[in-house]
């Protein structure tokens, strides 16, 4: 993604063909009458975010960001789009990473009760 910040320019690469880069403006999912599935943008970022999710040549996004800041929603409302309103997909799988709480003392072979037995760490 591309932003010049003093014309207010926000557009994706398309094409780099030595120094010279194809560029395709981004849609303004902050205006009131572009969202997806009721949810818009609050940001630059949720923006390009929307514009990647939604694009239909680009098979892989990875969102990384701090809590809060509306990566599942934003992935949700696209993936929602692109199934039922595009039918270019036919079901969403979500997965989460599953991020221990407590002290994590990895993986252990055997059962529990073996763990536990006198002679196990031999």
């Amino acid at each position: 993604m591309f932003e010049d910040s003093s014309n207010g320019i926000e557009a994706t690469v398309r094409k780099l063909d030595g120094e010279t880069a194809t560029l395709e403006l981004a849609r303004d999912y902050r205006s009131g009458k572009h969202n997806v599935w009721g949810i818009g943008a609050r940001n630059r970022e949720q923006n390009f975010a929307l514009n990647l999710l939604l694009d239909p040549e680009i098979d892989f996004v990875t969102i990384l960001g701090p809590a809060g800041t509306g990566k599942t929603l934003l992935t949700l409302a696209a993936g929602l789009a692109r199934t039922l309103d595009t039918n270019r997909f036919a079901e969403i799988i979500m997965t989460r990473v599953t991020i221990p709480l407590g002290e994590d003392i990895g993986f252990l072979p055997g059962t529990e009760k073996r763990r536990w037995s006198p002679g196990w760490a031999r």
